[in-house]
């Protein structure tokens, strides 16, 4: 594979990445800012929005 393609495939990773760990983030705030008894009750405001990439 030529340099420029492997330096592609690594940043298409890191993107990837930066999501899937905003994602997992996302997660964590609402589990710890929503409970079983009143799972609705809080409103969760993102920081930020998806963009395309």
């Amino acid at each position: 594979m030529s340099e420029e393609i492997r330096q592609q495939a690594l940043e298409l990773i890191d993107v990837a990445f930066k999501y899937f760990t905003d994602l997992i983030n996302e997660f964590l705030v609402y589990i710890k800012t929503h409970s079983d008894q009143e799972p609705f009750f809080k409103v969760y405001e993102p920081e930020r929005s998806l963009k395309a990439v």
